[in-house]
């Protein structure tokens, strides 16, 4: 997939709201201009193709953390440090042969560990696109167990770590997913709500790449059954419609595992937490619409009321789980 073919967004796109909130979508003709706006970075781009160059640079995020989407169309030589202040973390998405990052190549089944403020030479092999995320040390810091996760699972002595199966594919559709919402929650939500919601869900993807494949010799619950997990997490579900609830916000909340989490939805629902947490939101837009005629309340408002802010995604689950289109079930 390279930067052409992601049509969703305008081509040339920047916008801050609320202070610390980001959400930039450029495209270039100039390797030398794409390399200096990636935020914080400290690097220069040599293109080393014949060609007219085209790149592609797209960030979302707060002062904490980031994702980042760059594609490539020749090839180009990356050179400088990262951060100072800042982890960073890709994974390739194309490119025509293995990219070259630190000595190590880098496949679509590896993942780019990067300490802060670290040099490197980064090796674009042409026709490239390369997903990140960066997340800075004092939102790390505010966070101990999570840095702990991080320091055992990736910083060893390499900084290219094969992924587990299955990893790559879920974090590339939960990047997808928080674009499109980013994008729509800056159309139509307050700027406080959509800063902390892109905020946990850019984090609800670093959180789900370190928990993949780990065992976790605590999952097993002791003081609370899977019953209770599920009924707790229901609770906070309907405590705060407008803002959903990360699978993060469970394990803090419930003082458990990721994995605990997973394995008592999965025992009780069925579900995964994300699709429990969903349908369940859903549901109460259902009623929504089943009680309210249409002049006293859009489909728009009643999914918003319950924190459905990109029309499209809300659409399409809402048809999925009731195998009907919210007009569908206006009263008669």
């Amino acid at each position: 997939m390279n930067g052409d073919q992601d049509g969703r967004h305008p081509d040339r796109y920047r916008v801050l709201f609320a202070i610390s909130m980001q959400l930039e979508n450029h495209t270039f003709t100039d390797a030398g201009e794409h390399a200096a706006l990636l935020s914080g970075w400290e690097q220069q781009y040599f293109q080393l193709d014949c060609g007219q160059f085209h790149g592609r640079l797209q960030q979302i995020g707060s002062d904490g953390i980031h994702v980042f989407y760059e594609s490539v169309n020749r090839r180009i030589v990356q050179q400088g440090s990262t951060p100072s202040d800042m982890l960073v973390f890709g994974i390739v998405l194309d490119a025509s042969s293995p990219v070259t990052f630190a000595d190590r190549a880098v496949t679509a089944d590896s993942l780019i560990c990067a300490r802060a403020n670290r040099e490197f030479v980064l090796h674009f092999p042409g026709e490239t696109a390369i997903l990140g995320i960066g997340v800075k040390l004092p939102f790390l810091r505010e966070r101990p167990e999570l840095a702990a996760r991080l320091e055992s699972r990736f910083f060893t002595k390499t900084s290219v770590i094969p992924l587990e199966p299955g990893a790559r594919e879920q974090f590339i559709a939960l990047w997808r997913y928080v674009t499109d919402e980013a994008f729509a929650l800056n159309a139509f939500a307050e700027s406080e709500l959509a800063q902390r919601t892109v905020t946990a869900q850019i984090f609800e993807m670093l959180d789900a790449v370190v928990e993949t494949g780990i065992h976790d010799d605590k999952a097993d619950i002791t003081w609370m059954s899977h019953s209770d997990v599920v009924a707790r997490a229901h609770e906070m579900i309907i405590a705060r419609p407008l803002e959903p609830v990360t699978v993060h916000e469970l394990c803090e909340s419930l003082r458990i595992s990721r994995r605990t989490v997973q394995t008592s939805f999965r025992l009780v629902t069925g579900k995964t937490p994300v699709e429990y947490m969903r349908a369940i939101r859903l549901n109460y837009v259902r009623q929504l619409l089943r009680k309210a005629p249409a002049g006293e309340l859009t489909v728009r408002d009643a999914a918003q009321r319950w924190g459905f802010f990109h029309s499209g995604h809300f659409t399409q689950d809402y048809r999925e789980l009731f195998d009907a289109m919210p007009s569908d079930n206006r009263p008669k």
